[in-house]
């Protein structure tokens, strides 16, 4: 169990830093391509965050918002990852021990 911890945190920092990365580089592209995904995080932080904070120009809170969904969402991936390759690795091993009874 510890492996897989480490496993996903080092897999979500790769995603995230990746990620941020590549929103850095790509400009208005990425931009665009990250406000239509983060949609219901922006969503869901908006109403959780209190009326007087959300004044127009606040960039900590916009950064606040960007890093947090990014994180989140890295993680929600890596998780799902890393589900997938042990559940993959789980078939493929009982299938394999299938193959050598049959013969």
């Amino acid at each position: 169990m510890k492996a897989y911890m480490f496993k996903w945190l080092k897999l979500s920092s790769i995603i995230f830093c990746t990620i941020l990365l590549l929103v850095l580089l790509s400009g208005r592209l990425g931009t665009d391509i990250l406000e239509f995904v983060m949609n219901p995080w922006f969503n869901f932080f908006s109403a959780i965050t209190p009326n007087d904070w959300q004044v127009r120009g606040n960039i900590l809170l916009g950064l606040m918002f960007l890093i947090s969904g990014l994180a989140f969402y890295s993680a929600i991936l890596s998780g799902i990852w890393i589900a997938a390759e042990v559940r993959l690795k789980q078939i493929l091993t009982v299938k394999s021990v299938k193959d050598i009874t049959l013969e």
